[in-house]
């Protein structure tokens, strides 16, 4: 059976916001991308094999001033390694819809991709990633036998309302309908909303400043309840339960708009997609208000309640149980304001507008936007739900958490940075060997005595220099392989070279000439270039 390149633990469906966690290190990393008060881009990352959790950066990319930002990881990879490149799309000042992506070896380098969609936003958007089914198991998987995976975004339009872009990364046909393919490869898959017939069912603010976007298993077509589980539990490669869409007004209301691939409403022509649309207030003594919130706010599905079909505690024939919808968003009078709702079984799904409860206000400031995971951690059955909170002109953000034992919000921790050029963001010693392997370097000393050198940076320059030669060689492999101990003992023992310890003492130069050393003694040739003995990689 096909592996989803998606986690095992929690069974949360993808979501769409500034915070992700990836696949880097045992734990996974928290990744961040925000605008940056002076322009640009600011990407943070959160080592949490680290005990202190340790948050590292910003390094700074892109130009100009941008109204928001989006992070996903992908399954496109630079490097042969577990770890997938980071993709963002976030909107600039005149209104371009931008895509970068991040390499996920060597230097670490950010890239533009071409744009989404030009001039047509206003207001922060939310990216989402379906996840890609390889043959394979554990960490590894084989490229060769990738399937199909999707990339969903939701942008604030000028004008109101939003639109919804999706990109197929493959070259299969779309099987939904033609729609609107734009010439980078992203297709419009829908108009705003707003203007459609389930609009009756929202507060009418014309103005979206911000989204959230939850891709959820609700309504699939399938008998599971968790993504990974509904993605790997059918013979073909796309499927998907409804999309959901949350909302934040400039007049501070909060909406969300359910979209499906295959139901309409009653009474509708064919090829409408929203299917469902509701509004959410808060309770107060004397009634709801209705347009408490500001900015954006962050929706996911969580695995609280969330069962499979004859899971331990249920009898079989039983429907699956699809867990929590949980909302934060940003108050006006400060503070977070959280709502959740279960969201029954597969038999009994209520409609959008039901079953909402208002959890709890935690934090006291300002903000403008809000980020919501779940993540591995907490001891319960479920991982705690991970919340990043800022001000546009923030220089960081503020780090909250709800522990799963007693469904407490802890925080703020304030994340501030000062831009001290690239931060390096390592691979673990699993990845760098899997993706040496990958471009053709292998070594002949002991394994064991290859790992504690690959990890021990400050003592041996083996991951200073597997870095840069992984840069070196990226999109490439060579023809036949060489070892890396070879390698680093010709580049050590070159006139005047001393040892780099760091990724910046690697002279490129000197590196080039050590792979073609190895290179030609091993082999007897007498090849001058590297261009010679390094084939580009299929893609």
């Amino acid at each position: 059976m096909p592996d989803l390149d998606y986690p095992e633990r929690p069974k949360a469906s993808p979501c769409g916001g500034f915070l992700t966690r990836s696949r880097g290190g045992q734990s996974g990393n928290f990744e961040v991308v925000i605008p940056w008060p002076d322009g640009g881009l600011a990407h943070f990352w959160r080592d949490n094999d680290d005990p202190a959790k340790t948050w590292h950066g910003p390094t700074i990319f892109g130009r100009g001033r941008y109204q928001g930002a989006s992070v996903i990881e992908s399954d496109f990879r630079t490097f042969d390694a577990r770890l997938g490149n980071l993709e963002v799309v976030a909107v600039a000042e005149n209104g371009d819809a931008e895509h970068w992506w991040r390499e996920n070896g060597g230097t670490f380098r950010w890239s533009q991709a071409p744009t989404v969609v030009p001039g047509a936003s206003q207001g922060v958007p939310a990216l989402a990633y379906s996840g890609a089914r390889f043959k394979g198991s554990g960490f590894f998987f084989d490229l060769d036998a990738h399937g199909p995976s999707e990339f969903f975004v939701v942008i604030p339009s000028k004008g109101g309302g939003f639109n919804m872009f999706r990109r197929r990364n493959d070259e299969l046909p779309n099987p939904f309908g033609s729609g609107s393919t734009l010439p980078n490869g992203w297709e419009q898959i829908s108009s705003p909303p707003v203007f459609s017939s389930i609009s009756s069912a929202i507060l009418r603010d014309r103005d979206f400043v911000g989204l959230g976007l939850a891709l959820t298993t609700l309504k699939n077509i399938t008998t599971f309840a968790g993504w990974k589980a509904m993605r790997e539990g059918v013979e073909f490669d796309i499927v998907s339960g409804d999309i959901l869409v949350c909302g934040g007004s400039s007049e501070g209301a909060l909406s969300i708009l359910e979209w499906s691939y295959t139901r309409n409403r009653p009474g509708e022509v064919s090829g409408q997609l929203w299917i469902d649309a509701t509004s959410l207030t808060l309770p107060t003594p004397l009634g709801h208000e209705l347009r408490p919130f500001r900015g954006r706010p962050a929706i996911i599905q969580a695995d609280y309640g969330l069962d499979e079909i004859g899971e331990i505690g249920g009898f079989f024939g039983d429907d699956a149980e699809y867990g929590n919808l949980e909302v934060v968003a940003p108050a006006k009078a400060g503070g977070l304001l959280h709502f959740w709702r279960d969201n029954g079984d597969h038999g009994d799904t209520p409609i959008l507008d039901n079953g909402w409860s208002f959890g709890t206000k935690f934090g006291e400031a300002i903000y403008d936007e809000v980020s919501m995971i779940q993540s591995r951690f907490g001891t319960g059955e479920n991982g705690n739900l991970e919340v990043i909170a800022r001000r546009h002109n923030q220089r960081g953000f503020d780090f909250f958490w709800r522990e799963d034992s007693d469904r407490v919000w802890r925080g703020p921790i304030a994340v501030v940075g000062e831009i001290l050029g690239t931060v390096q963001q390592p691979l673990i010693v699993e990845d760098i060997l899997h993706a040496l392997a990958g471009v053709g370097v292998k070594f002949s000393v002991p394994e064991a005595d290859l790992r504690d050198w690959l990890a021990n940076p400050e003592f041996t320059p083996y991951p200073s220099i597997s870095s840069v030669l992984l840069e070196t060689l990226a999109g490439h492999k060579l023809k036949r392989d060489i070892d890396l101990d070879v390698v680093v003992f010709n580049y050590e023992h070159s006139p005047g070279e001393p040892s780099p310890r760091k990724i910046e003492e690697v002279d490129v130069s000197v590196l080039k000439a050590a792979i073609l050393e190895s290179y030609n003694s091993r082999y007897g040739t007498n090849e001058a270039d590297l261009s010679r003995i390094a084939l580009p990689l299929r893609l």
